[in-house]
């Protein structure tokens, strides 16, 4: 499109369709889509966001599966392990070994029964915080499931938000994981992009969680599925948690399995 017709549109905006076009991403693209929707220059932004879904089609199906498309993709949300000062009575993933242990146990039962007759063709995506993100990477990988880490800001800034308030534990583990696989970074920082601070009602970590969720739809896979492990009666104290994710996925046709978080607190 001509740069007269998208005087209306966001630079910024722009600038994050051309980045997807360039990394071949068209869960991105589907995610900016979802976005410009709200705004009075949509209509010129959809048809810039159009052409670069046109110009991807047939070419590459996202940046994390190329080629043929996975036939199951599962996408993983669940609570972070508790910070050292949340109160008791709010607990949802105690800092226990035995919390983990069983947190793992049920995720491992669910992505086992999500492995049985696609384990040549399936895919994992999950964020990487302390605790179920962390926990779900690691049990695919023991079970031989490729899983692809999807980060709302660089490595460094992340491990400091969401994966230092679990403990030294839990950071030597996401730099293990993320010695092993290159996440993908949504981007620089844990703010809204300035082109997004007028929409209402939205954040960076809803952002977050609708950017995974189009990006397994953007892989093409015949099966959609969603395993959440979440305690409903303590939810986030905040938008953007796994709540957000479930609701979200469920609009989209996810298959919902969710892991009953209350387990975590048995003595």
């Amino acid at each position: 499109m001509e740069r007269d017709s998208l005087a209306q549109v966001p630079i910024g905006f722009c600038a994050e369709v051309e980045a997807a076009l360039k990394g071949g991403a068209p869960g991105d693209l589907r995610l900016l889509a979802f976005e410009a929707a709200t705004f009075d220059w949509q209509q010129d932004g959809l048809r810039l966001n159009d052409e670069a879904q046109a110009r991807l089609s047939g070419t590459t199906r996202s940046v994390a599966v190329p080629g043929e498309p996975p036939s199951r993709v599962v996408l993983f949300t669940g609570h972070m392990v508790d910070a050292a000062d949340r109160p008791p009575e709010k607990a949802r993933f105690p800092r226990t070994a035995q919390a983990e242990v069983r947190a793992r146990a049920m995720i491992k039962a669910a992505v086992e029964r999500e492995l049985h007759g696609h384990a040549e063709s399936f895919l994992g995506m999950a964020g990487a915080a302390c605790g179920g993100d962390i926990l779900f990477h690691e049990v695919c990988a023991d079970l031989g499931a490729k899983t692809d880490i999807y980060l709302l800001m660089p490595p460094d800034e992340f491990e400091a938000a969401s994966v230092q308030p679990g403990g030294p534990g839990w950071v030597e583990r996401y730099r293990a994981l993320l010695s092993r696989s290159t996440p993908r970074v949504l981007q620089p920082s844990a703010e809204l992009p300035g082109w997004l601070a007028d929409k209402p009602d939205y954040n960076a970590w809803e952002r977050n969680n609708l950017w995974m969720m189009f990006n397994a739809i953007a892989t093409g896979a015949g099966d959609l599925a969603l395993i959440a492990l979440v305690n409903r009666e303590r939810e986030a104290s905040g938008p953007g948690g796994t709540g957000h994710l479930v609701a979200e996925a469920a609009k989209w046709g996810f298959r919902p399995t969710v892991l009953d978080a209350r387990e975590l607190l048995a003595g």
